[in-house]
């Protein structure tokens, strides 16, 4: 209390500031003989006042040997105090313990050596997941199906969590306890400069305060969110410091992906051509190839190819005059042109600007015409080069990842609150090891 008088928080009577009592309580207890002021320098404490005597209340326990006194009911002996006798049963006597209830968002859904990962680390998008699924479904979901869809998140989230938690416990472990609290400083002041203003917008509120308060709605609070963030940055930029991300891949290993994977770097042929084409009517196959073969005989002649696709042909370009812009051969099913294989073949080998037979396919009958054609051919390494290393870097990146957590996580005694449910399987994939939860 001193210390509270000292601070300025409280005004305090001299005495008073010697005793540490506040000056207004050092009017709040009566019958102390307190003049109304307080203590003085020459203030005399008078006696407390007598106790005057009370009837005993009808009820207490009797002082009087079975119940012979003023209170009623059964008896029992106090065990202290062999000649009284109370009038009080034992159960009412007895101290009462409220039975306490679980808080929800401190159960440990996971441990990871000294570590925990509690429900209020991943209630918030746990619980906006789940209500995105009841909404889904338009509120027909049972409490099962609910708690199932609530299960495989909590599961999601926990398996995101544990590489992080590991980086974090390797970080504390290697950084001088000196340097920490400026570290954990710098990534609190990041949050506040370029988090904190991105999550205000996305919640659609105005402040921190009407963000906390959002949050607390969803089972977390912006303090969680603030320590959720310093740890995955500290978990991140520790991973970032064990990478070495400027090893240099050697030519050989450049030029055997190239090879293995030639066909990724192949560019079919193309062509821009023109078509005539004629569908068959039913029962009348014979009829439109002769009309096929009339219109072949007018080109022969040198009536205009655009002229009489417009005027008689059916395909799908007889508008434009039959063109088509280049086209690749043999291109897969989301092209724009889809080529039966009659017309690929005749599109390949037919001379350029020579007129083709009729064709035959399971679309009509075809007269077409290349005008224009590139041949296939395969992008030189040396244009691919940059490209290729960059994959393989990105490839060696991830493994030295793979390799680094899985050194952590072999070290580390993991357990989560679905490893005593066979039908889960484990979260983190690794086998069990005797004895322990391992992962």
């Amino acid at each position: 209390m001193a210390l509270i008088a000292s601070t300025g928080w409280l005004p305090t009577s001299p005495a008073a500031a010697q005793s540490g009592i506040p000056a207004q309580y050092s009017t709040a207890y009566p019958n102390t003989g307190l003049p109304p002021g307080g203590y003085s320098e020459r203030a005399v404490p008078q006696a407390p006042l007598a106790p005057q005597s009370t009837g005993r209340p009808t009820g207490w326990p009797s002082a009087s040997p079975q119940g012979t006194g003023n209170g009623a009911g059964p008896h029992f002996q106090d065990p202290y105090y062999p000649d009284l006798h109370r009038t009080a049963s034992a159960a009412n006597m007895a101290p009462h313990h409220p039975t306490p209830t679980p808080v929800e968002g401190a159960r440990i859904l996971a441990k990871i050596d000294a570590d925990v990962i509690l429900y209020s680390e991943v209630a918030g998008p746990v619980n906006q997941a789940v209500q995105a699924n009841i909404e889904r479904y338009g509120g027909q979901l049972t409490p099962e199906q609910e708690n199932m869809i609530r299960d495989i998140i909590i599961q999601s989230a926990i398996k995101e969590l544990i590489p992080n938690k590991l980086l974090v416990a390797d970080a504390r472990r290697n950084i001088p306890a000196e340097n920490m609290p400026k570290v954990m400083e710098q990534f609190e002041e990041k949050f506040d400069e370029d988090e904190l203003p991105k999550l205000i917008k996305n919640a659609g509120v105005r402040d921190q305060f009407e963000l906390d308060a959002k949050l607390r709605t969803l089972g977390t609070s912006l303090s969680r969110q603030k320590r959720a963030y310093v740890e995955r940055t500290l978990g991140q930029q520790w991973l970032r410091q064990q990478l070495d991300f400027d090893r240099e891949i050697p030519r050989q290993e450049l030029l055997a992906y190239y090879q293995e994977h030639a066909a990724d770097y192949e560019q079919p042929a193309q062509v821009r051509w023109q078509q005539l084409m004629k569908r068959p009517a039913r029962y009348e196959s014979e009829t439109t190839k002769a009309e096929m073969a009339e219109l072949g005989n007018q080109l022969q002649r040198g009536a205009p190819f655009d002229q009489l696709a417009r005027a008689h042909s059916e395909g799908p370009s007889a508008s434009q005059g039959g063109w088509f812009d280049w086209t690749t051969i043999g291109g897969d099913e989301l092209s724009e042109v889809h080529l039966s294989r009659e017309l690929e073949e005749a599109l390949l080998l037919l001379p350029i600007n020579r007129l083709s037979r009729i064709i035959e396919d399971n679309q009509g009958y075809h007269i077409v015409r290349v005008l224009e054609r590139q041949p296939a051919t395969r992008t030189p390494f040396e244009e691919v080069r940059a490209e290729i290393e960059e994959k393989l870097r990105r490839q060696d990146i991830d493994r030295q990842v793979k390799e680094y957590l899985a050194r952590l996580q072999e070290r580390a005694t993991i357990w989560t609150v679905f490893d005593d449910r066979p039908q889960d399987g484990r979260v983190t994939g690794r086998p069990d090891a005797p004895g322990t939860y391992r992962e």
